[in-house]
């Protein structure tokens, strides 16, 4: 029960607070910007990266 009760009451804070709750919204499906554009290399470095086997 405490388990259940220590999840719900940070939910409960955060629900009262649109501020806070607006930071965990989803990321953009594209990080780029002007001073660093996504490029081919980048994406085929980040594959080899994340898809490690």
């Amino acid at each position: 029960m405490r388990l259940l009760a220590s999840l719900l009451l940070p939910l409960a804070l955060l629900t009262q607070e649109p501020k806070k709750v607006a930071l965990f919204s989803p990321l953009p499906g594209n990080m780029a910007s002007g001073h660093n554009p996504m490029t081919d290399p980048k994406v085929k470095l980040g594959r080899m990266l994340y898809y490690e086997p």
